[in-house]
Protein backbone atom coordinates (compact mmCIF):
# COMPACT_ATOMS: atom_id res chain seq x y z
CA UNK A 1 0.00 0.00 0.00
CA UNK A 2 2.81 2.63 0.69
CA UNK A 3 4.42 1.63 -2.58
CA UNK A 4 1.14 2.45 -4.61
CA UNK A 5 0.82 6.04 -2.49
CA UNK A 6 4.28 6.65 -3.57
CA UNK A 7 3.46 5.92 -6.81
CA UNK A 8 0.90 8.15 -7.05
CA UNK A 9 2.38 10.73 -5.60
CA UNK A 10 5.60 10.62 -8.04
CA UNK A 11 3.39 11.04 -10.83
CA UNK A 12 0.98 13.72 -9.33
CA UNK A 13 4.87 15.31 -8.87
CA UNK A 14 5.61 15.01 -12.72
CA UNK A 15 2.08 15.69 -14.17
CA UNK A 16 2.47 18.75 -11.93
CA UNK A 17 5.99 19.83 -12.91
CA UNK A 18 4.90 19.42 -16.54
CA UNK A 19 1.61 21.32 -16.58
CA UNK A 20 4.27 24.22 -14.89
CA UNK A 21 6.77 23.88 -17.86
CA UNK A 22 3.69 24.06 -20.29
CA UNK A 23 2.50 26.76 -18.94
CA UNK A 24 6.20 28.54 -18.80
CA UNK A 25 6.66 27.73 -22.60
CA UNK A 26 3.44 28.92 -23.45
CA UNK A 27 4.12 32.15 -21.67
CA UNK A 28 7.27 32.64 -23.72
CA UNK A 29 5.78 31.29 -27.20
CA UNK A 30 2.73 34.46 -26.37
CA UNK A 31 6.00 36.87 -25.97
CA UNK A 32 7.82 36.23 -29.01
CA UNK A 33 4.38 36.95 -30.86
CA UNK A 34 3.81 40.03 -29.15
CA UNK A 35 8.00 40.22 -30.12
CA UNK A 36 7.50 39.23 -33.51
CA UNK A 37 4.48 42.04 -34.03
CA UNK A 38 6.66 44.77 -32.70
CA UNK A 39 9.69 44.29 -35.08
CA UNK A 40 6.94 43.53 -37.70
CA UNK A 41 5.78 47.18 -36.77
CA UNK A 42 9.27 48.31 -36.93
CA UNK A 43 10.18 47.33 -39.90
CA UNK A 44 7.50 48.49 -42.24
CA UNK A 45 8.13 52.24 -39.79
CA UNK A 46 12.00 51.94 -41.20
CA UNK A 47 10.75 51.01 -44.66
CA UNK A 48 8.66 54.16 -45.00
CA UNK A 49 11.17 56.24 -44.14
CA UNK A 50 12.86 55.53 -47.09
CA UNK A 51 15.83 52.89 -47.63
CA UNK A 52 18.68 55.54 -46.49
CA UNK A 53 17.21 58.00 -43.70
CA UNK A 54 16.43 55.87 -40.66
CA UNK A 55 19.68 53.47 -40.91
CA UNK A 56 21.78 56.56 -41.54
CA UNK A 57 20.34 58.82 -38.55
CA UNK A 58 20.42 55.42 -36.53
CA UNK A 59 24.31 55.17 -37.00
CA UNK A 60 24.73 58.87 -36.49
CA UNK A 61 25.11 59.43 -40.30
CA UNK A 62 23.59 61.97 -42.47
CA UNK A 63 24.53 60.02 -45.16
CA UNK A 64 26.38 62.75 -46.43
CA UNK A 65 30.07 62.15 -48.08
CA UNK A 66 32.79 64.16 -46.10
CA UNK A 67 34.53 66.97 -47.87
CA UNK A 68 37.29 65.92 -50.16
CA UNK A 69 35.88 62.07 -50.57
CA UNK A 70 34.35 61.97 -54.00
Amino acid sequence: MLADEEEREAQRLALEACALLRSKVEAKAALLDQLDDVLARETLSLEARGPHGAWARARGNSGARAPGRD
